[in-house]
């Protein structure tokens, strides 16, 4: 196995149970995925990383545990930090944290000193703008961080039935809540009420390892130890992948795309995904590259482009910001070149925009009776996420008869 290191030079075999955690790789990098062995060390996998080595960008890995503690304290999970995907956080089994790159990546708080006794920590989500992430307890509990100040959808705590325990979580697409999965593949729907398509696994692929949201928030995936994708809502069909001992499931954050991995390393992509590494053989090689792909952009347009309206009233127009494949962040408006005396509003002004897809606001303008200021202007319109911005200009004329 080659090791996601700055030299991006050293072998390394995989071992027997190393595999810890999965997540795919995206842009602003190239494409791929990241492996975290139960000791904490990151190997990244595919794209180009130092010295065009067949690995993804390196930002740090975490010694999880040491001869005292192992296997008790290991590394269960490794996630990257929306929206730009710049770095990761690695989840140790008694609920502690790392953050990658360190200094520089966002670190919330550790679920450590919550853990009841006997419990582990399976999984984390994050929210999908990086400003918090949700700890799964084994036991169903959630710990929400930064404390206070992530929003606390609910907890399976006393929720499972008896020998039951929780193995996945995932955060619904628009941030308005999350899905838990216990070992029977039994979805959990927080907000109690919100969305929930189906779940339970048969018992012959339990027990159920991992839970992953279509790009949609429509549906979600559920991963058996056996290596089978049950697909529910609408997620699309997948079957057996292939590999057994599954213990994570990564999905391409920009299409419904998916890859399970066992606990000796070895990867099984499914619909249509590149496989970039495998573990089997005892070795971990890098056997597929994808191109570095287009940039994330957004483009921001308003209908109609000019706007008339008497004062004492108001006149509207609506916005339309779009991204590409390459872009998934949160998305503000926000209006300039107005004059004072008029107002300009804009209802949603903010909202996650995921990749390949659109939202509409409504841009208002309204004057006063009183209004005697320019009767014509241009306003300009401006969307903003992911550092990239777009923007789209207003004609506008206030009747002052």
């Amino acid at each position: 196995m080659r090791p996601c290191t700055p030299a991006g030079q050293v072998w390394r075999n995989l071992g027997w149970g190393d595999a810890a955690g999965f997540r795919n790789m995206y842009p602003p990098n190239t494409q791929g995925y990241y492996l975290v062995q139960d000791n904490g060390a990151v190997y990244g996998l595919g794209g180009y990383g130092s010295n065009n080595h067949l690995n993804a960008a390196y930002y740090g890995g975490a010694n999880v545990n040491n001869a005292v503690n192992y296997p008790t304290y290991h590394a269960t999970d490794i996630e990257l930090i929306p929206p730009k995907r710049t770095g990761y956080w690695i989840l140790g089994s008694n609920g502690g944290v790392y953050a990658y790159p360190n200094p520089g990546a966002p670190f919330y708080g550790s679920a450590a000193p919550y853990l009841c006794a006997g419990c582990n920590t399976p999984a984390m989500a994050p929210d999908p703008d990086g400003t918090a992430y949700w700890i799964l307890g084994s036991d169903g509990g959630i710990f929400a961080f930064p404390s206070p100040g992530a929003p606390f959808y609910g907890s399976a705590n006393g929720s499972f039935p008896p020998g039951a325990y929780g193995t996945g979580i995932a955060a619904k697409p628009d941030g308005s809540g999350y899905w838990i999965i216990n070992n029977l593949g039994q979805v959990y729907s927080y907000p109690v009420g919100s969305s929930w398509y189906g779940g339970g696994i048969p018992a012959g692929s339990q027990p159920a390892r991992s839970i992953k949201s279509t790009t949609s928030g429509h549906g979600y995936w559920i991963a058996g130890n056996d290596g089978t994708v049950y697909a529910f809502g609408d997620a699309a069909a997948i079957g057996a992948t292939g590999i057994g001992n599954t213990i994570q499931m990564g999905r391409d954050p920009i299409s419904n795309r998916v890859v399970t991995i066992a606990t000796d390393g070895r990867t099984a992509p499914a619909l249509g995904e590149t496989n970039y590494g495998q573990g089997t053989g005892g070795t971990f090689d890098a056997i597929a590259v994808a191109g570095v792909p287009s940039p994330p952009n957004l483009s921001a347009s308003s209908s109609p482009q000019a706007v008339t309206f008497a004062r004492g009233s108001s006149g509207s127009t609506t916005l339309t910001v779009a991204s590409n494949d390459t872009y998934w962040a949160n998305t503000t408006w926000s209006v300039s070149g107005v004059p004072s005396g008029v107002s300009a509003s804009i209802v949603p002004q903010s909202y996650i925009l995921p990749a390949s897809s659109s939202r509409q606001s409504m841009l208002t303008f309204s004057a006063p009776l009183t209004y005697t200021g320019a009767p014509t202007f241009v306003a300009t319109a401006t969307a903003c996420g992911q550092g990239i911005c777009s923007s789209t200009t207003i004609s506008v004329v206030v009747s002052l008869t």
